[in-house]
């Protein structure tokens, strides 16, 4: 081979430099596509029963949430998904700013869903995230008096925020039986965490 032949001639042609022979065409056969189906063998990330239960259901609900603080999509969820009556917030400072959220934001959220929302740093004089008043029941005796003195009914879904994590059982083992008026059959206490909020 001619080492001045130009390199395109060499693959062109045959091996000793000439014309290549016609093939033949082969048919074409049209392609086929098959779908596998995905099998995803995860538990579902949100107990939907818990969200979309009937309304004498939603009634009775009474929930603790310890706002973490990265909080803007849990909080997100919890207000536009599952949409509370009432939003009890015993966290001594009511942020609400965070990610992008703005506290008019959330505001306009209650005011959209009719949430009714008590700031118990305003209402019950809270101060510390750990204020011995939340677990001993007192907090829970005086939101009684508030409700009796606000122009809502107190009635279910029920969501009590809180800042120390701490406190989640002892709201959920003083709150259920205080609180009142009860719905029939009591409160049914549930924990929402961050995980759960955030995939909804």
């Amino acid at each position: 081979m001619d080492d001045k032949q130009p390199l395109f001639r060499v693959l062109a042609g045959g091996a000793d430099g000439s014309q290549p022979t016609r093939r033949a065409a082969l048919p074409r056969t049209p392609l086929r596509v098959v779908r596998t189906p995905v099998i995803d063998n995860r538990p579902p990330a949100v107990q939907l029963d818990l969200f979309s239960g009937l309304p004498s259901e939603r009634a009775s609900m009474l929930g603790v949430f310890a706002l973490p603080w990265s909080f803007a999509r849990p909080l997100r969820g919890l207000l536009d998904k599952f949409r509370p009556s009432w939003l009890v917030d015993l966290r001594p400072l009511n942020w609400f700013e965070d990610g992008g959220l703005k506290r008019e934001h959330v505001f306009e959220m209650f005011r959209i869903h009719q949430i009714t929302y008590c700031n118990g740093s305003f209402e019950f004089g809270i101060e510390s995230r750990d204020d011995p008043r939340i677990a001993s029941g007192e907090i829970a005796r005086q939101l009684c008096t508030y409700v009796n003195r606000n122009e809502r009914r107190l009635v279910g879904p029920v969501v009590v925020l809180v800042s120390d994590p701490a406190l989640v059982e002892p709201v959920l083992q003083t709150f259920p039986s205080i609180l009142k008026p009860s719905p029939p059959g009591g409160w049914r206490p549930h924990i929402f965490d961050e995980k759960t909020l955030s995939a909804l």
